[in-house]
């Protein structure tokens, strides 16, 4: 910020009058005849203003011209400079090269590339000087910001602007500068590319187009560096992000070659993708063999042809035969013998369109044989039930649900087809007398799981009754015979 210069109470007034009167405020090129006076006139017009003239009673028309942002601008401002995360970083050769440059072109002691905090000028790069920042209120670059094209200073000491700066009275005893602002594309200026002499001087054309040339350069460099760092930090999150996804698909991976079922994948196609352990296992094909090929090799005929209509007709419909159900089904191994497996499958969406199908079997191949030998046995029981004359029958605890073997209906007479076994319906079939003690002894039996001998008859539907005996001899579900 400029250094607040005071003419009196009286100077205050006619400055606030002239404010006052003012309908518009115009940018006006500095005269050294006049001097700055930085005040809080922005309450009227918007932004805070500096005021020129000396005397004012004479040079009202040269009052006033911005050199300070407003708040809201310099919020803009400071938020973009910040976003090059430039500032305290280390030297760096391509802004030491356009200082080296600017101070040997432009044959000045003192050359930088200095950037404007909110409190601070900050250099990027010097030469010439051993400082790294200074206070903004004593930055010359400051005020260079506010301007269009290079701000030149011939004389720092006859400059009422600056004539009193520590750093004019003192050291580094500035006398010179020019300093050209560093515009963004979208026309802020961060801060500037400046020279300083510790004598007065003047540019030429050529030479102030030198360091705006110069100073363009520079806002190249915080570009390409910006650009640099944002295509490092891709780079490297697209490596996390590999790195990551190769971690996951190995935990995956190791979590499916462990797994006990068999689990495979394929793609939207039918082609397999994935295969753990276990499905080599049970199919007898290496992952090598199966990987790339239609998953229709798994299957025996008719199920093979018809996979991939299966697949277009759900792709087209989205009507599952399969998938999110599960259901038995054949499968093929690669000696070419047929079992039976339950199959599971899931629909995945990847994104972007991709599907996979997450298949997980299990071979049935003992538990069809247990039915199978389940169903001799019964069978085998029926028999023996049938040539002895004799039933049996189950009733669960909780449930109260009854079963009954075919020898039970036989007993009792009922038909198969039309007769639900229930305990109240199963004692109903015993004489009127009777049904109390049966319906006690089997409900102490459900209670208490005791056992029971019943000698007693059952009403047949002509009527007529039969003799049998119940017995239950056995803790758990209720048995008999």
């Amino acid at each position: 910020m400029a250094r607040s210069r005071n003419c009196g109470g009286d100077w205050h007034r006619r400055v606030a009058q002239a404010l006052y009167l003012l309908d518009e405020v115009k940018r006006v090129p500095y005269s050294p005849e006049g001097y700055i006076f930085a005040g809080a006139m922005g309450g009227v017009h918007g932004p805070v203003l500096a005021w020129r003239g000396c005397n004012l009673e004479s040079r009202m028309d040269t009052v006033a011209t911005t050199v300070f942002p407003a708040a809201e601008a310099e919020a803009a401002r400071l938020g973009r400079l910040r976003a090059y995360q430039i500032l305290d970083t280390a030297p760096e050769a391509e802004f030491e090269r356009v200082t080296r440059l600017a101070a040997s072109l432009l044959d000045m002691p003192i050359a930088a590339v200095s950037l404007i905090d909110s409190d601070r000028q900050w250099f990027k790069s010097i030469v010439g000087l051993d400082v790294r920042e200074t206070p903004r209120e004593v930055a010359f670059c400051a005020h260079a910001i506010c301007g269009e094209g290079v701000m030149e200073v011939p004389d720092a000491t006859r400059d009422p602007r600056f004539a009193d700066n520590p750093l004019v009275t003192g050291a580094p005893g500035i006398r010179y500068y020019a300093g050209a602002p560093l515009v963004t594309r979208d026309g802020i200026a961060l801060g500037s590319l400046c020279v300083i002499d510790r004598q007065p001087r003047t540019l030429t054309a050529d030479q102030r187009q030198v360091l705006a040339d110069l100073a363009a350069m520079a806002v190249d460099a915080l570009d390409l560096r910006t650009a640099l760092r944002d295509a490092t930090e891709r780079e490297t999150a697209t490596q996390k992000a590999r790195h990551d996804l190769a971690v996951s698909e190995h935990r995956l991976r190791s979590i499916l070659q462990t797994a006990v079922d068999p689990i495979l994948t394929i793609d939207a196609r039918g082609i397999i993708q994935t295969v753990n352990a276990a499905t080599e296992t049970l199919f007898g094909w290496t992952e090598a063999e199966m990987i790339g090929r239609n998953v229709s090799m798994l299957m025996p005929e008719p199920h093979a042809s018809a996979h991939d209509g299966y697949m277009q007709r759900y792709h087209d419909t989205r009507v599952p035969r399969i998938i999110g159900i599960g259901r038995e089904v054949p499968a093929r191994r690669k000696d070419g013998s047929i079992f039976p497996c339950e199959l599971a499958v899931s629909r995945v969406d990847l994104g972007d369109g991709e599907v996979v199908f997450t298949g997980i079997l299990r071979d049935l191949s003992d538990w069809s044989a247990a039915q199978e030998a389940l169903r001799e046995r019964n069978r085998l029981l029926g028999l023996a039930e049938q040539l002895a004359g004799i039933g049996h029958w189950r009733v669960e605890r909780h449930t109260r649900e009854v079963t009954w073997s075919d020898g039970m209906f036989d007993i009792f007479g009922r038909p198969r087809d039309t007769f639900t076994p229930t305990v109240d319906a199963v004692v109903a079939c015993h004489p009127e007398a009777e049904r109390p003690r049966v319906m006690e002894a089997v409900v102490q039996a459900l209670a208490g799981g005791t056992g029971f001998s019943l000698d007693t008859q059952v009403v047949l539907p002509d009527g007529t009754a039969r003799r049998h005996g119940a017995r239950r001899r056995h803790p758990g579900p209720l048995r008999g015979g």
